[in-house]
């Protein structure tokens, strides 16, 4: 029932975006709720039965289903590809981007040769909310909200999900007081989001490529957050970025800073526990922009955005499956 009213209120259909990049981009060109985002992608099963299909990877703290969806066009991929966005509940681009990606695995498979390309390799999962509770909250009460909706125990709410991960945890950019922006839990691993996250990709057939979305920053990182030691696969994760980054910028002239890893500055990043995991090609990239909106990108800026990174997404792709 839940889903049947999330659908009938989601956008009857997304317009074609025409942008610099010249090819046929499919948007949904506005900020929407959650169960509106829920609706969009129940409308991609229902256009494209053989090809998509829902999935749920976990619930929220406060009990609400995370929502994604699994694109294969075919049943000889054999490799597995994961995007997340709104981890921090405030980033409104993220869960806008990561929802025009799979809008277009799902509309162009059959127009784009790259994206064929890409889901003859890749069973692709977009999960375009990942911090469920938070995002509601933005919704209907503190549109500045970060953090989960953890009750604290002292008053306070929220975890920060993305300083949660036991990959040394809470030791670098957290921040152990339950009242801060970067506090990182009363334990490893407490945040439910984080473990629905872990298990399901964990569980995928030989997942490959991992990417978490934020803002704003324009940057695109790789492993690892936590050391400035280099991981085996710093050659091939810098080099993969570099693709990424030059398809970013091909697309609408609109140039990142070039990839790198954090350094030392954070633990208990996803990435690095996708890493750990065996995950080869992890990452996290910041959208649009460099401040002068921050957190509030205007909505007309969400096809150019989503275009760009798309097709960051497909050159990265394309790296990986040819040195996994």
């Amino acid at each position: 029932q839940h889903a049947a009213a999330a659908a009938a209120a989601a956008p009857a259909a997304w317009r074609t975006a025409v942008t610099a990049g010249g090819d046929d981009f499919r948007c949904v060109d506005q900020y929407l709720k959650y169960d509106d985002i829920v609706g969009v992608l129940q409308q991609l099963v229902e256009r494209h039965p053989n090809v998509v299909r829902r999935v749920v990877i976990g619930k929220t703290y406060d009990g609400r289903d995370i929502h994604g969806v699994e694109i294969n066009a075919t049943a000889s991929a054999t490799r597995s590809m994961y995007v997340d966005g709104g981890i921090h509940a405030r980033e409104w681009i993220a869960p806008a981007t990561a929802l025009n990606v799979a809008v277009n695995l799902a509309e162009r498979r059959n127009d784009d040769a790259a994206i064929g390309e890409l889901l003859r390799t890749y069973a692709v999962t977009v999960v375009p909310v990942l911090n469920v509770d938070g995002y509601v909250y933005t919704t209907t009460t503190n549109r500045m909200w970060r953090k989960t909706r953890r009750r604290n125990g002292d008053g306070s709410y929220g975890v920060d999900a993305n300083r949660n991960c036991d990959v040394h945890w809470c030791e670098r950019g957290a921040s152990r007081t339950p009242s801060s922006e970067t506090y990182c839990g009363p334990y490893a691993d407490s945040e439910s989001e984080v473990v629905a996250t872990q298990a399901y990709v964990r569980a995928l057939r030989a997942p490959l490529v991992y990417w978490n979305l934020h803002s704003y920053g324009q940057e695109i990182l790789v492993p690892y957050a936590w050391t400035s030691t280099a991981p085996a696969d710093r050659a091939d994760h810098l080099e993969a970025a570099e693709r990424m980054w030059q398809a970013v910028k091909d697309t609408n002239g609109v140039a990142y800073d070039r990839p790198r890893p954090p350094n030392g500055r954070y633990s208990g990043f996803v990435m690095d526990a996708m890493y750990d995991a065996g995950v080869k090609y992890s990452g996290l990239v910041e959208l649009r922009d460099r401040g002068a909106h921050g957190f509030l990108l205007p909505a007309s800026q969400i096809c150019a955005q989503s275009h760009e990174v798309f097709n960051g997404l497909l050159a990265h792709a394309a790296y990986a499956a040819e040195h996994p």
